[in-house]
């Protein structure tokens, strides 16, 4: 699912069609996925932050800060991917 979030932000029709195939979806209408379809569909809090660190990653290295990098590291144990 994040795949074909980030292939929605870097509007790549063939990549979000691809993805979404891969992970099971059906062909989408539009593959632009905004903010607040996100917010109502029923992700997980986990898939969540996900998204948002991707959306903000997307928009520049320099959008993540210690909260964003926080808000992912409730998830995600990133002390393993160094040891």
């Amino acid at each position: 699912m994040l795949a074909t979030h980030v292939a929605a932000l870097n509007r790549c029709e063939y990549c979000v069609v691809a993805h979404r195939r891969l992970a099971g979806f059906a062909a989408p209408r539009r593959s632009r996925w905004p903010a607040w379809r996100i917010r109502e569909r029923p992700f997980t809090e986990k898939e969540k932050a996900g998204f948002r660190y991707a959306s903000l990653l997307h928009g520049s290295g320099n959008a993540i800060d210690d909260a964003a990098y926080a808000a992912l590291s409730e998830h995600f144990d990133f002390t393993r991917l160094w040891s």
